[in-house]
């Protein structure tokens, strides 16, 4: 309660960590998912690579702030 913005990271970038994009933007929270810090598996027609690259992208557009692991400690 009270949080004004999350830091999002895991797995399954095309599931869990998309969904969880989704509903804080909905409900009005700042959103920063650490880029290289999510991950999924090769689908039918996308590598898992190619399905981080998309999300990534489309996190993005929908204002969500991207940020690498490097960038998120300081490194």
């Amino acid at each position: 309660q009270g949080a004004g913005a999350v830091v999002l990271l895991g797995a399954q970038t095309d599931f869990c960590v998309a969904a969880t994009v989704k509903g804080a933007i909905a409900r009005g929270l700042g959103v920063t998912v650490v880029s290289d810090a999510h991950s999924t598996l090769d689908n039918a027609s996308e590598s898992a690579e190619q399905v981080i690259t998309r999300h990534n992208g489309e996190f993005a557009e929908a204002g969500v702030n991207l940020v690498t692991t490097k960038a998120l400690v300081g490194g």
